[in-house]
């Protein structure tokens, strides 16, 4: 098997699982961000705003932004999807295409490139 047959048919597969993944996780990533930062610019203004806003319930709309942006801050921390979109490729089981001194040897890769056969 050559080393063009062997990317083709075992790795091609797994790098576009480990991108797509990547690329989810950055979007989810940027999500959660964008939660925080919308709500956290509109606790201020809602504080000076007062009760002339939502009736006198500003306070509990205050408070239930807070809350929104602990959740985001929470879900963004617990399914780590900074780290995950971040790594990339580098938890690919073997590097991509076009990496440097990808030749084979008596453990499917060289070892400049896999540590662990």
């Amino acid at each position: 098997m050559t080393q063009d047959e062997y990317i083709s048919q075992r790795l091609n597969d797994q790098i576009e699982w480990y991108s797509k993944k990547s690329s989810h996780c950055h979007q989810r990533y940027k999500q959660l961000r964008m939660v925080e930062i919308l709500g956290a610019a509109r606790i201020p203004f809602l504080a000076g705003l007062g009760d002339k806003a939502f009736g006198g319930a500003t306070p509990v709309v205050i408070g239930a932004i807070g809350v929104i942006i602990a959740l985001s801050t929470a879900a963004g921390t617990l399914y780590k999807f900074h780290e995950n979109w971040r790594i990339g490729f580098s938890n690919a089981p073997f590097p991509p295409p076009g990496t440097p001194n990808t030749t084979f040897d008596a453990c499917g890769w060289s070892s400049k490139v896999a540590e662990n056969c």
